[in-house]
């Protein structure tokens, strides 16, 4: 919103995702030693249907300027975000050169809150033949966050690449 000598802005942003098959990769065993199983089916999808994540996003940024003089400004700003993720993955470990997996699974939930802030004035100043532009600001930042995980790989589960238990 542009008036005469003030602008002020605002941005209001959500976004929602979701998926199922989400999982990890690694390579271990035999794969250490510089080898690497044939590449499987890629018509055949590797993660378990049962996995998921969701992550749920809001952010908020406001933004005022105001004109004090022709080469003078004030400013100030204000941002929020919230979020919350949650997943649940499984962890395909390929341990050798057939494809053979142990696998199990992470479960992964978080949620934070973000705020910063910023005010400031500009402005130019000429010195004889040397023009300056000072900026002086104040920031601040806060986040506070939460996260829990358990990850399930006391009793793995055994598949293959090329023959998957699920």
């Amino acid at each position: 919103w542009p008036s005469r000598g003030v602008r002020v802005s605002a941005d209001l942003i959500t976004s929602r995702e979701k998926a199922k098959g989400f999982g990890y990769w690694g390579f271990y065993g035999d794969l250490a030693d510089g080898g690497v199983p044939a590449a499987p089916n890629p018509k055949r999808f590797l993660n378990s249907p049962d996995s998921y994540y969701r992550n749920h996003d809001n952010s908020a940024v406001a933004r005022v300027e105001v004109d004090l003089a022709k080469d003078w400004m004030v400013y100030t700003a204000l941002g929020s975000r919230s979020s919350r993720f949650e997943s649940l993955a499984n962890h395909i470990d390929v341990v050798n050169l057939a494809g053979d997996t142990s696998d199990g699974w992470y479960y992964w939930r978080t949620a934070s809150r973000t705020i910063s802030g910023l005010a400031g004035l500009r402005g130019k100043v000429i010195t004889g033949p040397i023009r300056h532009e000072l900026n002086l600001n104040l920031n601040g930042y806060q986040n506070k966050a939460r996260e829990a995980s358990e990850a399930h790989f006391d009793n793995p589960f055994s598949s293959n690449i090329y023959d998957l238990a699920y």
